[in-house]
């Protein structure tokens, strides 16, 4: 990003871990190369998550 950008995005996850449907609006959009950078007000995604459960063996 060009300029710094401090926004805190309400985390989802923390209310309903199971939720898969949300509604958010865009914060911000960067174009890098063929990628895009986004920001959210709010997500679901959880960081790190991968979409799978952990392995407890």
């Amino acid at each position: 990003m060009t300029e710094k950008l401090f926004f805190m995005t309400e985390k989802l996850y923390y209310q309903n871990p199971r939720q898969f449907e949300f509604e958010a609006q865009l914060v911000h959009q960067e174009k890098i190369g063929d990628l895009y950078s986004i920001i959210l007000d709010r997500t679901c995604f959880y960081p790190e998550g991968g979409g799978q459960e952990i392995c407890t063996a």
